[in-house]
């Protein structure tokens, strides 16, 4: 199993930007783990399921993470 994203830490989207991760949070109806995190460049909030936080997707010709923790930590 993949480990948790963690509060404080940053993560670069595959598409590019830079957030960072504010908490997990669990879905009322279906009890699914979901991550909050922001956009360090506008402040925007997010929430997506931890279930397809590592998922591997195709971008532009290739097969990518879709999310992989920043170096810059």
């Amino acid at each position: 199993m993949k480990n948790y994203p963690r509060p404080g830490e940053k993560w670069n989207h595959y598409k590019g930007g830079e957030y960072e991760i504010i908490t997990l949070a669990v879905h009322t109806e279906t009890q699914e783990t979901m991550v909050v995190y922001k956009s360090l460049l506008f402040g925007t909030i997010y929430c997506r399921p931890f279930s397809i936080w590592y998922d591997v997707v195709t971008w532009e010709n290739r097969r990518v993470t879709r999310f992989t923790i920043s170096e810059n930590q």
